[in-house]
């Protein structure tokens, strides 16, 4: 496990209609002690995707065609709502620590669900993001 330094706060420059997008791809449940909704996961990770795209965007003239920074995660369950315990990088195509430490920044504002009868779910989530070979700043 790496440790990777705090980003910077996002811009707040950020613009929906960029080409430049993150891609929704499914979260995978690696582990659990106890039972977490996938959807509500899903949609917890998707509420934060604008936060991942500011993240990305940060890189983007730099790194052209398609990227992915693949994150381990821990979620625990706090009453009702659960929250980003323990996170960590596993994998990237982008060799930006500040990148890096953006995204997995970014699930920290997360509202996860609380895991199901108490415990934890660690989750594997890949980030994919294109820049066309064109794009401006």
């Amino acid at each position: 496990v790496r440790e990777l330094p705090r980003a910077p706060p996002p811009r707040d420059d950020f613009d929906a209609s960029d080409p430049r997008r993150v891609e929704v791809v499914e979260p995978v449940v690696e582990a659990s002690s106890g039972r977490i909704d996938a959807e509500d996961l899903r949609l917890a990770i998707q509420a934060v995707t604008p936060l991942v795209q500011q993240c990305f965007q940060d890189a983007a003239q730099r790194n052209r065609g398609t990227h992915e920074v693949k994150l381990r995660f821990t979620v625990e369950g706090e009453g009702s709502e659960g929250k980003m315990t323990r996170g960590e990088l596993v994998s990237s195509s982008i060799p930006d620590p500040m990148v890096q430490a953006c995204v997995l920044d970014s699930l920290l504002d997360a509202r996860f669900p609380a895991p199901h009868l108490g415990g934890s779910a660690t989750v594997l989530h890949p980030f994919r993001f294109t820049v066309p070979g064109d794009a401006g700043p």
